[in-house]
C-alpha cells in the first residue's frame, strides 16, 4: 500500500494557524505546488513519507539544494489521494 501511495498525487491542507501557506501538493514525495503564498520557497522540497501521513500530524521535509530534515511548523487538517495522472 505505502509503495502506491508514493506514485499518487497527494494534497494536504494544513490547520490555519495564520501562516502564509495553506496547502501542498505532492508528487512523488516532492512539493509540486503550494498555496495560496510561498510557492517559491516550498516547491521542489521533498516530504519524508515514512509513514501514511494522517491528520493532526506534522509533516517532515527536507529543503530543496539539501540541509537538514525538518519538522513543518502547521499540523495537517486534511489529505486527499488521487492517482497522479490526473
Amino acid at each position: 500500500m505505502f509503495g502506491q501511495l508514493k506514485e499518487m498525487k497527494i494534497t494536504i491542507e494544513f490547520e490555519d494557524h495564520g501562516q502564509d501557506f495553506l496547502k501542498w501538493v505532492i508528487v512523488k514525495g516532492k512539493v509540486i505546488a503550494c498555496g495560496p503564498f510561498q510557492e517559491d520557497l516550498w516547491c521542489g522540497s521533498r516530504v519524508i513519507m515514512d509513514f501514511p501521513l494522517m491528520p493532526g500530524q506534522k509533516v517532515a521535509i527536507k529543503m530543496r539544494g539539501g540541509g537538514a530534515i525538518r519538522a513543518c511548523n502547521y499540523p495537517i487538517e486534511k489529505i486527499t489521494y488521487e492517482k497522479a495522472g490526473k
